[in-house]
């Protein structure tokens, strides 16, 4: 960790970036002398684009083992997440294909655009929501879905993503949701909808459900 925090000082454009930082944190600490303030109510950052402080202070995680690439997103915001995939190399290309991605924050449309879902594609995508706040969105599922069958200026810029198989993975169904309660509506809608996909895909789409207390995904 030393040698990589050291050759990640070496470079000027990463140290101009850690000015920058010192300089944005002194300006929020020095807002604090201006006027009264309540502390509980600060949370050091501001919202971002729709997306909420606690959210872009989601840590996330590129996990690598065996040739193998697991992209944990948590709930942050698709331009903090290609930012940070840039700063790490992980877009030298344009692109970046991992075997599975955690598709950040339930599957929101405020933490996932066409562009992202372009730049960072994976064969198996993972979404965690369960209905509630109307996630996860089905504009999101078509978003995602278009960049790997749909017309081509929506598709995925990897190679590994082109016209190769896919799955969809969900967290629970809606048999485990309290029928009638939005959070049934919403799954409801999910399931007709990626199987109305899953049937346009010519074979090349699975779908995969969490019925039970777990459920395995093997890359």
């Amino acid at each position: 960790m030393r040698t990589g925090w050291n050759n990640f000082l070496r470079d000027v454009d990463n140290r101009k970036r850690l000015s920058d930082l010192r300089a944005e944190i002194k300006r929020k600490v020095d807002a604090f002398g201006q006027d009264a303030f309540n502390l509980r109510d600060w949370n050091g950052v501001e919202d971002f684009k729709g997306v909420t402080t606690p959210n872009i202070a989601s840590l996330m995680f590129m996990v690598e083992e065996g040739g193998k690439r697991l992209l944990l997103t948590g709930d942050s915001q698709q331009d903090i997440i290609l930012k940070g995939l840039e700063l790490a190399g992980f877009l030298d290309q344009g692109y970046c294909h991992v075997n599975v991605l955690k598709v950040q924050h339930h599957g929101s449309e405020h933490n996932v655009d066409e562009a992202f879902c372009r730049k960072v594609s994976a064969d198996h995508y993972v979404f965690c929501g369960n209905g509630s706040s109307g996630n996860p969105e089905r504009s999101v599922i078509q978003q995602i879905y278009d960049s790997r069958l749909g017309p081509l200026n929506k598709r995925a810029l990897a190679p590994e993503a082109e016209d190769k198989p896919f799955t969809f993975w969900f967290s629970t169904t809606s048999d485990t949701l309290i029928e009638g309660s939005d959070e049934y509506e919403t799954f409801t809608a999910v399931e007709d909808l990626v199987t109305s996909l899953q049937g346009q895909s010519g074979g090349l789409l699975s779908l995969a459900f969490n019925k039970d207390a777990r459920i395995e995904l093997e890359v």
